[in-house]
């Protein structure tokens, strides 16, 4: 499994990720919790990253515990 951490939502190396690939998980922390993009696609969210910035909680919300197990879990990280 590929994992996608996105803490940049306008990031220019968004254009060459497939979003949508197969085998992969998105999670999105810091400014990244803003993309609806990302998170209309199932990607989890760092609950501590969205409180901060005054989001609704949603089903995907994850903690720091719950996303180093993703990390650790993963084949590959990307961070962008």
């Amino acid at each position: 499994m590929r994992l996608l951490i996105v803490k940049n939502p306008d990031s220019p190396l968004l254009k060459y990720v497939d979003a949508t690939r197969d085998g992969q998980k998105i999670a999105l922390i810091q400014n990244g919790v803003y993309s609806e993009k990302l998170r209309a696609q199932n990607a989890l969210v760092l609950e501590t990253d969205a409180r901060a910035r005054g989001m609704a909680p949603t089903d995907r919300q994850i903690d720091y515990g719950q996303l180093l197990d993703v990390i650790l879990e993963a084949d590959r990280v990307l961070c962008i």
